[in-house]
């Protein structure tokens, strides 16, 4: 689906990058960049999280040396504004999309028509096609 996603944008543009697929189970951030870097060290790194998200950061693997490591790029979720060099972002989640998928609810004005196509040939998350009468949460 991420494949999906970058096919619009010019060649290059989007890279899809495959790396926590080879490694272990649980997928830690940290250790990903870890890798990244081992293996591009010709390139700079950051890590874009959701201002939704910083609160969370104590619970995650190791976040004081995966902060030292690489840059954090915030972005502005809904009900949570970004902080000094902050960006916006688009108000749609994968939480989001996920429950729709989950209720029959349609997500094509959510992500990328190849996507939903995917979705719905391969049976996943529910049907994106079917409209049901249900509110998502908030």
């Amino acid at each position: 689906m991420c494949h999906l996603t970058a096919a619009p944008f010019a060649s290059g543009a989007i890279e899809v990058c495959t790396l926590e697929a080879e490694l272990r189970a649980p997928s830690r951030t940290l250790v990903t960049f870890q890798h990244l870097i081992a293996r591009h060290p010709q390139h700079a790194f950051s890590l874009v999280v959701g201002a939704d998200v910083l609160s969370q950061t104590p619970d995650w693997y190791r976040f004081d040396e995966l902060e030292r490591l690489v840059p954090l790029v915030v972005v502005g979720r809904a009900g949570h504004s970004a902080t000094g060099a902050g960006l916006p972002l688009a108000t749609v989640s994968s939480t989001e999309v996920r429950w729709r998928l989950a209720h029959g609810l349609a997500v094509d004005h959510l992500v990328p028509r190849a996507v939903c196509d995917y979705i719905r040939q391969h049976r996943l998350f529910g049907d994106p096609g079917r409209e049901a009468h249900r509110t998502p949460p908030a």
